[in-house]
């Protein structure tokens, strides 16, 4: 897998302001990941070196630098 790239604090904080209201969204991915998934954000987690999203209800991480887009979906 390529390095973790940070991302901007300001992405981080829409992040985590998404996470804390609880509100679904659809996550463009890119790379090899390159597909919507929708979701509820339950966490954000650093491991390996890289941060992630979890999804509620899902075991599945979403590498913070493979996000193209986020669309809160209200």
């Amino acid at each position: 897998m390529d390095a973790y790239v940070p991302v901007a604090c300001s992405f981080h904080d829409e992040l985590e302001h998404l996470a804390m209201r609880r509100t679904r969204c659809r996550f463009r991915l890119a790379g090899d990941d390159a597909v919507d998934t929708e979701g509820v954000i339950a966490d954000i987690i650093t491991a390996g070196g890289a941060e992630y999203v979890v999804l509620e209800g899902s075991d599945r991480r979403i590498r913070l630098d493979r996000i193209e887009a986020i669309q809160p979906l209200i």
